[in-house]
């Protein structure tokens, strides 16, 4: 069976997010912002300045990572990928 890399968060309901970690739970309501983040090729600490600014919660890279690595994983290797080819 092939190991197909998917975003966790297209497929969790209101009602799971709704039981998450506050952070997390603020995060994945906002999930088409973090897509949008990560669409503009902004390196991780921008993408974090952005998520203070724009969502009021303190963030570190490292946590950020690791949000990105659960819920948007493929997302986050996209974003990778075109960081490379554009730099």
């Amino acid at each position: 069976m092939k190991n197909e890399i998917f975003d966790l968060s297209a497929f969790l309901s209101s009602e799971e997010i709704s039981f998450l970690k506050t952070k997390d739970r603020i995060l994945l309501s906002n999930s088409n912002k973090i897509l949008s983040y990560l669409q503009s090729n902004s390196s991780l600490k921008e993408q974090t300045l952005m998520i203070k600014n724009d969502l009021n919660i303190e963030i570190s890279v490292f946590t950020y990572r690791n949000f990105l690595l659960k819920y948007f994983k493929k997302s986050y290797e996209e974003h990778n990928i075109n960081k490379v080819f554009i730099n």
